[in-house]
């Protein structure tokens, strides 16, 4: 029984070892996802005041 109960935890330990590791690597997905994100509105951003700089008199 205690051979079981040892088993167990060390499988449970195993697990949220595991599990760590995947909620770093979504949170480094999400942070680059996020620049990812601002680096394409700053790309429209900057085609539209190049547009509206080139239209001004």
């Amino acid at each position: 029984m205690e051979h079981q109960e040892r088993l167990a935890e060390l499988q449970f330990a195993q697990l949220n070892t595991a599990l760590l590791k995947i909620e770093t690597t979504m949170e480094r997905l999400e942070k680059r996802l996020w620049i990812t994100v601002y680096g394409v509105v700053g790309v429209i951003l900057a085609q539209a005041a190049q547009s509206l700089l080139n239209h001004l008199p």
